[in-house]
């Protein structure tokens, strides 16, 4: 009986065991669900305590230190972060992706001797998977073991065959390895292969050209074109061999039979004047033979869009920009939303300074609020050119539509010229608490924006109760910045002949007189008040006479000055 008191006490503490277990993995359970709830809600530091409470349940869980890792990375505590990926590979060491997780970290890292390790275990581990072994022939080439990785490369050939990709890839690692006799024989193996693609002969001839060999590779496009002539492959690489020889009478005439012909396709055209685009020093002939060539293929592809803007561009790096106009508009005309055509042309007309056709290329990018940073500028252009014609309506409206919605990663220096062309209008419009407030965020954008800085403190001076030393702090930044410029000058005049501090004034609205090419009415009004308050009422009345003369905006208020003067 006592034995059997034993057993059944066994069984029932097992029982209970089981059930504690149990209850054990289904708290497990539910607090490791609950932290992938808040990671997929984004609640990153709920989550990562989530896990961290799933280790202290469980501290034999792969998934959770596997999820714990990223954590601690993205806290720069890689230590822990590897502890934990380590751990997760040593509780699951079948799992393939916690080893290609810790593989990955130390080659983010520059560990490549750890990741080369870990690398060559799964390969060995999971041999039908094929980035371990990829990863490998990119460590073991940046690491210089050319040999391993050609060692590699073989047996890659052994799983999938013969391929371009692996013979290119084996005779970069010979060049590397300055054995180009090994890498003409692996690209040759090609040829041997495949007798009928001569494809792997213009590859062959390239390599030669590369290496020199200009006598081996112009036989290889020979071979080629004398079964094919019409193959666009080494007709392409013979203009190559002829720029790489600096023969320009072959090279101009082989070029010209490739861009005009009608045969050839426009992939081919288009990578030949690229090409000459990109590395304008390479090419062996001048830039008159370029341009007559390139405005003849133009002509001939008139409906080619592609080739269209190939010959566009080549115009603007010529500084062509009346020549390239016409081709531009053709180009935007086929795709109005090509907001590169459009800039180029708004640059153009800035260049002329033809407010009619910035309004025109601006208007269509401007019927809703700015979706992208980008956009923000047709805005500006579109303002400031309103306000050149004079149409302060439309210049106000446009430039509050953008404010209104400025795209966050709009250029602060652009948002800020915005700000402060609005506060130009709402000052004009007689609005000058929103002028001020629009100024106010001009300098948030940008404290140094001369321009805003300028405005502001000039408007300020001219209030009766006007903060003046605020307006000269920002005035002085504008004359620091730019001390020539005989607007700032006289802006800071002023500003000083508002506080009382006529003798410094006096400096500079000489030197701001002295710097002024044309004649300015304020200007003179200005010296006129400056050298009356000095008590030198002749050459203040020299001044504001000069002040009428120039056309003043209020005579009256000026002759007045004069009779208190005489």
């Amino acid at each position: 009986m006592k034995r059997l008191h034993f057993l059944l006490l066994a069984l029932l503490l097992a029982l209970t065991g089981a059930r504690a277990d149990e209850r054990e993995q289904a708290r497990f359970d539910y607090f490791y669900l609950e932290a992938l709830r808040l990671q997929a809600a984004n609640r990153l530091t709920d989550a990562f305590e989530m896990f961290r409470h799933c280790a202290r349940i469980d501290s034999s869980a792969a998934e959770v230190q596997s999820a714990l890792a990223p954590f601690y990375f993205a806290l720069r505590l890689d230590s822990l972060g590897f502890a934990c990926l380590q751990r997760a590979c040593r509780l699951a060491p079948g799992n393939y992706w916690y080893a290609s997780e810790l593989a990955g970290q130390y080659l983010n890292r520059g560990r490549y001797d750890e990741a080369i390790e870990k690398y060559e275990a799964m390969r060995l581990r999971y041999p039908q998977r094929e980035e371990p072994l990829y990863q490998l022939l990119d460590l073991y080439t940046r690491t210089s073991r050319f040999d391993r990785a050609v060692l590699l490369l073989d047996s890659l050939e052994q799983r999938q065959g013969k391929s371009e990709e692996i013979s290119l890839r084996k005779s970069q690692l010979f060049l590397f390895q300055h054995k180009p006799e090994d890498a003409y024989r692996e690209v040759a193996s090609l040829i041997v292969a495949y007798p009928d693609e001569p494809r792997y002969r213009c590859l062959l001839g390239d390599l030669y050209l590369s290496q020199g060999q200009h006598e081996q590779a112009l036989g290889e496009f020979r071979t080629v074109l004398e079964k094919d002539p019409a193959n666009e492959m080494a007709r392409s690489a013979l203009v190559n061999y002829y720029e790489t020889t600096a023969d320009s009478t072959l090279y101009l005439r082989s070029l010209e039979g490739l861009l005009l012909d009608s045969l050839v396709g426009s992939d081919t055209k288009g990578q030949l004047m690229l090409h000459i685009l990109q590395d304008p020093y390479a090419c062996p002939i001048d830039s008159a033979a370029t341009l007559s060539l390139f405005s003849r293929v133009a002509a001939q592809e008139a409906q080619d869009i592609d080739l269209q803007g190939l010959y566009a561009q080549f115009l603007l790096t010529r500084g062509m920009r009346s020549q390239a106009a016409p081709v531009l508009r053709k180009l935007l005309a086929a795709d109005p939303s090509n907001h590169s055509v459009r800039r180029q042309l708004l640059a153009e007309a800035i260049g002329r300074q033809d407010a009619a056709a910035i309004i025109d290329l601006c208007i269509p990018v401007t019927t809703e609020a700015p979706q992208t940073p980008d956009d923000v500028a047709f805005f500006y252009f579109l303002t400031a050119a309103y306000y050149q014609e004079d149409r302060t309506q439309e210049a106000l409206a446009t430039a509050q539509s953008a404010l209104a919605r400025l795209p966050r990663e709009t250029e602060p220096v652009l948002a800020s010229d915005l700000w402060a062309v609005a506060g130009d209008l709402l000052h004009q419009a007689g609005d000058e608490k929103a002028a001020f407030a629009a100024y106010d965020s001009s300098l948030a954008y940008n404290p140094d924006n001369i321009g805003s800085l300028n405005n502001y403190a000039y408007y300020i001076s001219l209030q009766p109760k006007g903060d003046l030393q605020k307006a000269e702090r920002m005035s002085k930044k504008t004359i620091d910045a730019e001390p020539y410029n005989s607007t700032y000058l006289d802006t800071y005049a002023w500003i000083l002949y508002r506080l009382g501090r006529t003798e410094e004034a006096r400096t500079y609205i000489d030197r701001c007189l002295a710097l002024e090419e044309e004649e300015s009415a304020e200007l003179f009004d200005h010296a006129g008040d400056i050298y009356f308050a000095l008590g030198r009422k002749a050459e203040a009345v020299g001044y504001w006479q000069k002040a009428l003369k120039a056309g003043i905006e209020d005579p009256e208020k000026v002759e007045q000055k004069i009779k208190k003067a005489r």
